[in-house]
């Protein structure tokens, strides 16, 4: 068996040097160790944090973008990613006929799955179990990862692939770079120079595309974000809002309670009492 057939990769990087978003005719297989933040896997965003195991099939576009609040000592990120080809799984299916059926099961997969506690726990180990071996020993591995991952009926689907028009791209664009700079002030008329657009037109755009105009999905996504950050306990209100970008408190304070039915104090002590 060729090396080349896998790519074992075993990082600590800051968190602003992950890869942006991309796609490879490979399966990808991704264990993020110590980080949180958003991921956008195919046709689904959202927040994710350590401990996480991923499986992405080729040709599905996905990135992760890390928030940097939770890194190392030395400031980074960790993650362990595991990518294998298509002909890796032809040829393990044919050496060990008795995997055949988990081969196939694998190979069906069309969506980004993340898994379950007890099959993660055995994912995490031998990935973990690949630091410490040389390339030609970690066939083993991941033999055995292949049984784990064709065996288990637990999972939950966190992305899908999309056949992406130019419209599609351009939104996907302008998410990411929400995300990017959501803590910062994002004028109607700046993102809509990033999109390459006039302001009316990228109005008309966005209010197409999201049913939404801009200021309020910005608003929402900010509101969203300032929730998490109530629900750890670890920021006052007025640090939350300027972590989120909202720059001014009493306008916190409106919009969150427009979007929310309650204000930030409130929602604080709910989550508190609910603990």
């Amino acid at each position: 068996m060729k090396t080349d057939l896998f790519v074992y990769d075993d990082v600590l990087l800051p968190p602003d040097r992950q890869i942006g978003l991309h796609e490879q005719d490979t399966w990808e297989l991704s264990y993020i160790s110590v980080g949180s933040g958003m991921r956008l896997i195919g046709d689904k965003m959202m927040p994710f944090g350590g401990g996480e195991v991923v499986l992405i099939p080729p040709g599905v576009p996905h990135c992760w973008y890390f928030d940097g609040k939770q890194c190392d000592r030395a400031g980074h990120i960790a993650n362990i990613t595991l990518m294998f080809s298509q002909e890796l799984l032809g040829r393990v299916a044919n050496a060990f006929p008795e995997l055949s059926e988990c081969v196939e099961r694998v190979r069906n997969c069309k969506d980004a799955v993340a898994f379950t506690a007890p099959a993660t726990a055995k994912i995490i180990a031998l990935l973990k179990e690949m630091r410490e071996i040389g390339q030609s020993e970690r066939i083993g591995c991941v033999v055995r990862l292949l049984a784990v991952l064709g065996g288990e009926n637990d999972y939950r689907v966190v992305g899908a692939y999309r056949n992406m028009d130019k419209a599609q791209k351009r939104m996907d664009r302008i998410r990411i770079y929400i995300i990017c700079n959501y803590n910062k002030h994002i004028s109607v008329s700046g993102i809509a120079r990033f999109a390459g657009m006039n302001k009316s037109a990228f109005c008309v755009f966005f209010k197409k595309m999201t049913g939404k105009t801009f200021v309020r999905y910005l608003n929402e996504y900010r509101v969203e974000l300032a929730c998490r950050l109530l629900a750890k306990g670890e920021m006052t209100v007025a640090e939350i809002c300027y972590a989120t970008g909202f720059g001014d408190v009493p306008y916190f304070h409106r919009t969150f309670k427009r979007i929310t039915g309650t204000t930030p104090g409130s929602y604080n002590k709910l989550v508190r009492n609910k603990l």
